[in-house]
Parts: C-alpha cells; sequence; structure tokens
C-alpha cells in the first residue's frame, strides 16, 4: 500500500498539536500540576467543563448580545480557549493510559491498524 502525502490539513494539525504540545510543556514548568491539583480525573473533567462553558459564552455572547469576539490582543481569546480544551482533552488520555492501560492499549491498537 502506498503511503499518500499529507495534505495541508495534515500538515496544519501536526503544528497545532506541537504548538499545544509547547504550550502545556510551558505551563508544566511554569504552573507545576495545577491542573490536576484537586484530584487528578475531577479536574481534568472540571477544566474541559469550564473551558466548553467559555466558549459557549463567548459564542453565545457574540450572537445575542452583539458583543464582538474578543480580538488576538485581549486577555483569553477564543482561539486560547479552544486551545486549552484540546490540551485537556489529550491531558485526560493521558489519565487513561496510566490508570487504564487496557483500554488506552486498545484504542492504541485499533489506531494502528490504521497507521
Amino acid at each position: 500500500m502506498s503511503q499518500k502525502q499529507p495534505s495541508d490539513k495534515d500538515r496544519d494539525f501536526v503544528a497545532i498539536t506541537t504548538l499545544l504540545n509547547d504550550l502545556q510543556l510551558y505551563k508544566g514548568r511554569r504552573y507545576g500540576d495545577a491542573w490536576c491539583r484537586h484530584g487528578e480525573f475531577l479536574s481534568i473533567f472540571s477544566n474541559l467543563d469550564r473551558k466548553h462553558d467559555r466558549v459557549t459564552n463567548i459564542i453565545l455572547q457574540a450572537v445575542n448580545d452583539k458583543i464582538p469576539i474578543p480580538d488576538p490582543d485581549s486577555e483569553e481569546t477564543i482561539l486560547e480557549t479552544v486551545a486549552d480544551l484540546a490540551t485537556y482533552a489529550i491531558l485526560w488520555i493521558t489519565y487513561i493510559k496510566k490508570h487504564r492501560p487496557k483500554e488506552f492499549e486498545a484504542w492504541q491498537s485499533r489506531i494502528q491498524k490504521y497507521t
């Protein structure tokens, strides 16, 4: 089977996940494990929920109140919030890998069939 060349979207995905990794490494050095200080599982879920609420509120305010979505120079833009959502989702996967290794390995095996 021949390998298809990566598309621009594929290259963008790799570049963005690399940025997310770099950001998480920076935050890890700066804040330590603050994201899981109140219990790893509960903290991950709470952070995902909080970021989801923030994205929803930004969008609803922009639609309902005609408040513009924050510009890129603001404290936390919708992009920053979505990036945090993605990071917490990946952290949840690391939690599953650590605490439910058989589930993680089964998932990994299914993915490897397609790659």
